[in-house]
């Protein structure tokens, strides 16, 4: 059996990435309007890094521990997406199969596992994608289960 790669799955399409010029209340926006886990951080069309909403929260976290102040100005004078990134992320190809994204991703540590070809960031994986295709393989559709009436006993 052929196994399925990242590319099946990935996103790759209207990625949302920020660039290393970009603020972290940006970054910050773009996490709860988008409802974005993690953003990748391009320097032109190269991923320099890659951000996550647990990196906001441990710097607010540690500024709450040393008493500091925590403001949408702070964060933005004192801190850039540099500051809390993670550089020079670990990446797969478009050809990696997915259960090698899975040991990566396991090996590193990490929830997302973004997606270059040539240099360029071509698309992104997450747990998510990965467990919503073993899922699909586990739990296929049914196409002769129906539900006839809504709601339950109306």
């Amino acid at each position: 059996m052929k196994q399925a790669l990242v590319n099946s799955i990935m996103t790759d399409e209207n990625i949302i990435v920020a660039s290393a010029s970009n603020t972290i209340s940006e970054a910050i926006h773009f996490f709860a309007n988008k409802h974005l886990q993690h953003l990748p951080v391009l320097d032109g069309e190269s991923l320099i890094g890659i951000i996550s909403v647990n990196d906001v929260v441990h710097l607010t976290a540690q500024m709450l521990a040393n008493g500091e102040s925590v403001s949408k100005e702070v964060l933005n004078q004192k801190y850039s997406l540099k500051d809390i990134m993670t550089p020079n992320p670990v990446w797969g190809a478009p050809d990696t199969s997915i259960a090698e994204a899975l040991q990566i991703m396991v090996k590193g540590n990490i929830q997302c596992l973004p997606i270059c070809e040539g240099g360029k960031l071509v698309g992104i994986i997450s747990s998510k994608d990965i467990m919503k295709h073993f899922n699909s393989i586990e739990n296929p559709p049914h196409n002769n289960f129906e539900i006839s009436t809504p709601g339950f006993g109306i």
